[in-house]
């Protein structure tokens, strides 16, 4: 009988645990645009559909990796991870390509038979 009583404490204490170490993370990075943000992270596995896409595209401007979310997709799958895209004006463009600025941010996406191929970050 006291393998279930043992077996139910250490439950609790994980899931005690597993609890604390998560508003920790959340108090540690409360910032949106930090891409250490738990919102932040779990749009990148698009486990959060209620992330202000603003503070995603600036919060990239820090992500080791940014390419994931973008290289691969379609443009209307960009559209529907990032909300809208804008025409990018300047700078060299391969032919049979097009350029997008994600939102109105920095970013620029290059499309190559419809399919993301790079991403930049225009500082200006």
């Amino acid at each position: 009988m006291r393998r279930p009583l043992t077996l139910g404490i250490v439950s609790v204490a994980v899931a005690a645990a597993l609890a604390s170490a998560f508003f920790a993370w959340v108090n540690m990075y409360p910032n949106g645009d930090d891409p250490k943000n738990i919102r932040y992270v779990l749009w990148t596995y698009a486990l959060n559909r209620n992330m202000n896409l603003d503070d995603a595209v600036n919060a990239m401007a820090h992500d080791s990796y940014p390419e994931r979310m973008v290289v691969g997709l379609t443009k209307d799958q960009i559209v529907e991870r990032f909300g809208y895209l804008r025409p990018a004006w300047g700078g060299y463009v391969p032919p049979g390509s097009e350029a997008f600025s994600l939102r109105r941010s920095i970013w620029v996406v290059i499309l190559t038979d419809g399919i993301a191929v790079k991403l930049y970050l225009c500082k200006g």
